[in-house]
């Protein structure tokens, strides 16, 4: 038996863990952050508390992975992750002595490599384009795409895309597709020219499937979806003319059907989970193209667009422009479908909002929350419950009622604004902000320039809520005085 024959039969995950968990966790932050994988969003749900970064803050709730927060450990969560992503790896290998998983692990830890060098071209592009602050660019790359810059010049960034083709690296939650084509592969290798047939060749999975697909012949997308799916009680037609079909599915069932020939998660016969996770945001929008017959599939969320063709990669930022700005079928539809996400969340209580709404960083959650409020604005103001919770609810991680310091000016502007369009008083906001002065009041020291700028700038703020909608605040106007009169006397 060869040496090689002899590793692969007694493969051992611990053995796995130990030589690949700090690669697996290095990948696992940069697609967390960087891609829209709900495997992973689903393990950080189960890991950290609602919208919490993982990888940035110890803010751990109770869960049967972990102790509890009295006895915080910074790095129990990540055996038990790093275990996690070995299990979906191990599923995705169709071999009994799972052999591929080592090829599987590179491929997926190549995003640690990428991610850096895309960064570094990115600080080349804004170095060559003499960058100013000003001019809106982000410093990090991967925040092109939910910044504005990338709608100024279409086609210009098309190397800064944040899909996992443009990672070197992949997605868990298209495991199925992964084991299929590695099933395929397995059967048929030795069928293969010579030169394809090592799959530790491969620079990437990919690289791998193009190559894969090139010798099946099921690659091909069926026809268009007949008129008897279409006429099926779970499927809404919005398009159905010589430009082909433009439909929602509203169960897994027909989601199956409207996605056949496709490699989409949502269309896995065995496996509703995907479909499930994706549409209680937003409805699918799949579009079978004429002529050619071109399957996309859309998702619009409060992050932005999601775009995939039949075989599941992310289109290009100019095609999507195209379809989203230009294309006289779609363009009309997906702009509803933006209204529609911000509307469905906008109206629901905080408590009772999907979880992961605002994304999986700070930066997601201030372009979303700007959205809202901005669209808010735009429809002549109002209650907001979704938007009143973020500030209010105790399940909020930044509620007023979870601060642990004076709200920085950015924070207490952006809900001032919003307080403002609400065009009346919000009795709970400022019971809480009372209840936050009167807390933080004694550690105020008024002889740093820092706190007094900190204190200025939150007044002028509050300033203009409280003069507007209720000049007769008095406790707010009484604290108020009171911190003036201690920074009068520090001078």
């Amino acid at each position: 038996m060869r040496l090689h024959e002899v590793y692969l039969l007694e493969y051992n995950r611990n053995v796995t863990q130990d030589k690949w968990g700090k690669r697996i966790l290095a990948a696992a932050e940069v697609n967390y952050k960087t891609l829209d994988d709900f495997w992973l969003e689903r393990r950080f749900e189960d890991i950290a508390a609602p919208g919490v970064d993982p990888f940035s803050k110890p803010d751990w709730v109770d869960s049967e992975y972990r102790i509890d927060p009295d006895g915080y450990e910074d790095d129990v969560w990540k055996d038990v992750f790093v275990d996690d992503v070995l299990e979906a790896v191990e599923e995705m290998d169709p071999t009994p002595n799972k052999q591929y998983v080592p090829i599987l692990l590179k491929w997926y830890c190549g995003s640690i490599a990428k991610n850096q060098q895309l960064q570094v071209d990115w600080q080349d592009t804004l170095n060559a384009m003499e960058y100013s602050p000003d001019d809106g660019y982000p410093q990090d790359w991967s925040d092109l795409e939910s910044s504005n810059s990338v709608d100024d010049f279409e086609g210009d960034f098309e190397n800064f895309r944040a899909d996992a083709q443009n990672l070197n690296t992949f997605q868990i939650e298209d495991g199925a597709q992964i084991e299929e084509t590695l099933m395929w592969f397995h059967q048929y290798k030795q069928q293969l020219p010579l030169n394809n047939r090592d799959i530790g060749r491969y620079p990437s999975y990919y690289n791998f499937e193009d190559t894969i697909d090139s010798f099946r012949e099921t690659n091909k997308v069926d026809d268009s979806t007949p008129e008897t799916t279409l006429a099926r009680d779970d499927v809404t037609v919005l398009y159905n003319g010589p430009m082909g079909t433009v439909t929602i599915p509203k169960t897994h069932e027909a989601s199956c059907e409207l996605g056949r020939g496709t490699k989409w998660c949502t269309a896995t016969t065995n496996n509703d989970e995907w479909f499930k996770d994706y549409s209680k945001l937003n409805d699918l929008i799949i579009y079978n193209e004429k002529p050619g017959n071109a399957k996309y599939q859309f998702h619009v969320t409060l992050q932005g667009i999601e775009a995939r063709d039949a075989r599941d990669r992310s289109i290009s930022n100019q095609q999507l422009s195209n379809f989203s700005l230009k294309h006289p079928v779609l363009s009309p539809i997906l702009k509803k479908a933006q209204k529609t996400a911000l509307v469905k969340i906008a109206n629901l209580h905080w408590d009772n909002a999907p979880e992961g709404v605002l994304g999986p960083t700070i930066y997601t959650a201030d372009i979303i929350l700007n959205n809202m409020i901005d669209y808010n604005e735009a429809g002549g103001g109002g209650v907001m419950r979704f938007v009143d919770g973020y500030y209010t609810s105790p399940n909020s991680t930044d509620s007023l009622a979870n601060q642990k310091h004076i709200p920085k000016s950015s924070f207490t502007k952006r809900m001032v604004k919003y307080a403002l369009q609400r065009n009346k008083p919000w009795p709970l906001m400022e019971k809480l902000i009372i209840k936050l002065l009167q807390l933080k009041m004694p550690n105020i020291d008024y002889t740093k320039s820092a706190h007094l700028q900190t204190v200025n700038k939150f007044f002028t703020a509050m300033d203009k809520y409280a003069d507007v909608l209720n000049p007769q605040w008095k406790e707010y106007y009484d604290i108020k005085s009171e911190m003036l009169a201690s920074i009068g006397q520090s001078k």
